[in-house]
């Protein structure tokens, strides 16, 4: 699955936050779609150029990260305010970004309404996950307003201890490379023995 919107590739206090979200927005009549969690420093930097250099210059980073070039146009709007973002933490994500959905239709529109109760969907999406953790912050409470991102608490600095279960133990993979590299040989010697190989 692409790491970029895979819940999974997130903090697992947040993603329990987002998830549980998910259902309460869902009995309300609200859709909502994860569109970023983690993303690699390269990626980020990719964004970041997005309206501060020459679209030659920001091309060629978002190539080189696996985005698909932008035009003049798009270039004109800065996407991002920050190098170093909270969806760039190791191992995993400490933001989500979201938007809504109506009709397959993605809704960007932050004053949106879609179930019609005098609450921007947005704003009662970003109430929903905090009330539900304190450690949760919307972008939207901000002096520089991103309202489709929420994020942990102070996630940045916070050190992410990994489960055993993902580590990759190098010395068992390293025995196990060995090992099938030497059954190979033994099956290519056996065959070349045998007259299959010439």
């Amino acid at each position: 699955m692409n790491k970029d919107r895979d819940l999974n590739a997130v903090y697992e206090p947040l993603k329990e936050v987002f998830e549980k979200g998910l259902k309460i927005a869902k009995k309300r009549g609200l859709g909502v779609i994860v569109t970023s969690t983690w993303r690699s420093p390269s990626r980020q930097y990719a964004l970041w150029l997005q309206g501060r250099k020459t679209l030659r210059e920001v091309n060629k980073a978002r190539a080189s990260c696996g985005l698909p070039s932008i035009d003049k146009e798009q270039n004109k709007k800065k996407i991002t305010w920050v190098k170093k973002s909270y969806h760039n933490c190791m191992p995993k994500s400490m933001a989500i970004d979201f938007c809504f959905i109506q009709n397959k239709k993605a809704i960007w529109n932050v004053k949106a309404d879609i179930n019609k109760n005098e609450i921007p969907d947005y704003k009662e999406f970003a109430n929903i996950c905090k009330s539900l953790n304190s450690n949760i912050e919307w972008g939207g409470d901000w002096k520089k307003k991103d309202y489709c991102h929420i994020q942990w608490k102070n996630g940045i600095n916070i050190e992410q201890r990994e489960n055993n279960k993902d580590k990759i133990d190098l010395e068992e993979e390293k025995k196990n490379l060995i090992s099938k590299i030497s059954r190979l040989i033994e099956s290519l010697f056996e065959k070349f023995r045998e007259g299959d190989i010439v």
